[in-house]
């Protein structure tokens, strides 16, 4: 069951929290409880579906990284201030409450441990605004009950002063069958000068791609005309001084997933080194490539690779 962004429940607070999840979450089921200061975002109820439980890390051409499990899902979001509270002291309490409840572990990991990019673009995760993700400072706890039918995951993640959960539980689970990836959802409708600036893009989904940035065939030059992009990219950093950023490099899938996992990477630091030369802090930033791991439509057509080709801006 893919996420479809916010439902009509965004914005519900914890205070009716207990009424619209099944169950009393300070009693019969306290790993269900949430902060009193937080706001649920997502708040999906129960149906049947399928569920890719993370139970490896995510690593390219590596072993199986998840457990596809079919039963009742229920799904939820939400956010909170990160006053006096880190991705590890949050995610903490969790494993602490999974075991005084005799839940067994069947995964944990840290950001770079989990596959850092590989996990953030292929595990079952909601899209933002709702469900913000920090490729350093994020955490994924995979657990299931005494008995085996209940299985929850909880990835929990730091992204400037907030602190974002996303809490999947399946119920009366079985082994299912394999699920295609999730399709990364498209931003760059949004990204026009025109529509909206680009900083507003890139705070509203957390990521935005440059536009107008072309490379020369096979290199890492870019052409006369990427210098707009690189402008306006310049410009939004500037007016937020505050953002540190990725620059992830994109590719279509003509070639070798290492080639262009390599190449992607050499885009994205160009990148970078032209938003320095703008005057930008370089310990701002963070380039990173993933070759064609995160597409954004098909690359069956030249206009789709043509799209799959490119660089964004990734809040941290």
């Amino acid at each position: 069951m893919p996420w479809h962004g916010a439902d009509p429940m965004r914005g519900v607070t914890a205070f009716g929290l207990a009424a619209i999840w099944a169950t009393n979450a300070e009693s019969a089921e306290p790993w269900l409880a949430i902060p009193p200061n937080a706001t649920v975002t997502i708040q999906a109820e129960a149906a049947p579906g399928l569920y890719r439980l993370p139970v490896a890390a995510y690593v390219a051409d590596g072993p199986a990284s998840e457990r596809v499990l079919e039963g009742m899902i229920q799904r939820r979001v939400h956010e909170y201030p990160a006053k006096d509270i880190d991705t590890r002291s949050a995610i903490a309490r969790y494993r602490a409450l999974f075991a005084e409840n005799a839940f067994e572990e069947v995964f944990y990991c840290e950001a770079a441990t989990c596959g850092g990019f590989y996990f953030r673009f292929a595990a079952d995760i909601a899209p933002p605004p709702e469900m913000r993700i920090d490729v350093n400072t994020f955490a994924q706890l995979s657990v299931k009950d005494p008995a085996g039918t209940t299985h929850v995951s909880v990835l929990v993640s730091q992204v400037l002063d907030r602190i974002y959960v996303q809490t999947t539980i399946v119920g009366s689970a079985v082994e299912g069958e394999p699920l295609p990836a999730m399709a990364v959802p498209d931003t760059t409708t949004a990204t026009s000068p025109e529509s909206e600036t680009l900083l507003a893009a890139l705070l509203r989904n957390g990521r935005v791609v440059i536009p107008d940035i072309a490379f020369r065939t096979g290199g890492t030059d870019l052409t006369a005309e990427s210098s707009t992009g690189i402008d306006l990219a310049a410009e939004a950093l500037r007016e937020r001084d505050d953002l540190k950023v990725m620059i992830v490099g994109h590719s279509d899938n003509t070639g070798d997933l290492d080639t262009n996992i390599e190449l992607s990477q050499r885009r994205a630091e160009s990148v970078v080194k032209l938003l320095v030369d703008a005057g930008l802090a370089e310990d701002r930033f963070d380039a990173r490539g993933i070759g064609f791991l995160s597409p954004i439509t098909t690359n069956e057509t030249p206009e789709g690779r043509l799209r799959n080709r490119r660089v964004e801006i990734v809040v941290r």
